[in-house]
Order: structure tokens, then C-alpha cells, then sequence
């Protein structure tokens, strides 16, 4: 009896690892892995790109009114590895950001008006709420899935040609 037990009791944690693994490949299969990022505009049309002339895989769309930038990805089940979002503010400044009614992790990177990556959190869980991040001297924000900064390159320094 006691061995069926143990028996049961590794089984079931080998399906639930096995269930994980599975579910981290299946959603690591579409981060872009190459070291520089195409960030186009899907609202208006504009397009950024950062300094180099390799071809880049990652979109965001950019967000600069205060509704839409305090709406942010809040509320969405999740997006696209090769999707993030593209916070433009008003003016340089001490910018916040929150994880508010979120549902999954993010990197988030902080840049200056030059496009100098200055700060970069990853793997922000919605669980940090009410918490902010924030940074000095910052006119966007960038919000892509979790382990995205990593795999395509962005980090403190990184600079993204706006």
C-alpha cells in the first residue's frame, strides 16, 4: 500500500514537470533570438529601428495618450512573443509603471530620450501590484513577454535608434 502511494505520489510529479517543461518550450519557441529588434508602430504606421542593419523581428505598438498608456497591456490574456507595447510620454521625466489588472510577466525597459536603455526589469509578475517601477529622466517605456529582452538582445545600454 505505502509503495503504491509513493508510487502515485512520483507519477504525479513527474507528468506535472513533464507539463511544465512542455509548456515553457511551447512558449520559448517564438522569442525572437537575434540581437536587434524591429520596433514599428502599429497604430499610426511609424517605424523604429535601432542601430544596425540586421533584419529584427519583435513590433510594438505605440501607445502616447494618458488613457491608452494607463490602459496598457492590462487585461489582456497575453500577446505575442514578437509583439510588445511602446509607452511615449509628453515629456522627459520620472515615468511608472505597474502591473494593474495584469496577466502574465513582462520585461520592461525604461529609456532615455535618446533611446539609451537606462533601466530594464524581467520577469515582472502581475503579482508585484501594487508595486511601481520606475526611473529617472525617461521618455518611453518598453513592455514586451517575459525572457523577450533576454533572447532578443535589449539590456541596460542597448541602444534603440527612435
Amino acid at each position: 500500500m505505502g509503495n503504491t502511494i509513493s508510487f502515485i505520489g512520483i507519477l504525479v510529479i513527474v507528468v506535472g514537470l513533464g507539463f511544465i517543461l512542455n509548456q515553457v518550450i511551447n512558449t520559448s519557441k517564438d522569442i525572437p533570438t537575434d540581437v536587434c529588434i524591429r520596433y514599428e508602430t502599429i497604430t499610426n504606421g511609424g517605424r523604429f529601428t535601432p542601430t544596425g542593419s540586421k533584419t529584427c523581428t519583435l513590433s510594438l505598438e505605440k501607445v502616447d495618450t494618458k488613457a491608452a498608456r494607463e490602459q496598457g497591456l492590462s487585461g489582456q490574456s497575453s500577446i505575442p512573443n514578437n509583439r510588445g507595447m511602446l509607452f511615449v510620454f509628453d515629456h522627459i521625466d520620472r515615468q511608472c509603471m505597474w502591473m494593474k489588472d495584469m496577466k502574465f510577466n513582462l520585461d520592461i525597459a525604461w529609456l532615455d530620450a535618446q533611446g539609451n536603455v537606462v533601466k530594464l526589469e524581467e520577469n515582472l509578475s502581475p503579482n508585484t501590484y501594487p508595486a511601481e517601477y520606475c526611473a529617472n529622466n525617461v521618455l518611453f517605456v518598453i513592455e514586451v513577454n517575459a525572457g523577450v529582452a533576454e533572447h532578443s538582445g535589449l539590456s541596460i545600454g542597448s541602444r534603440v535608434n527612435l
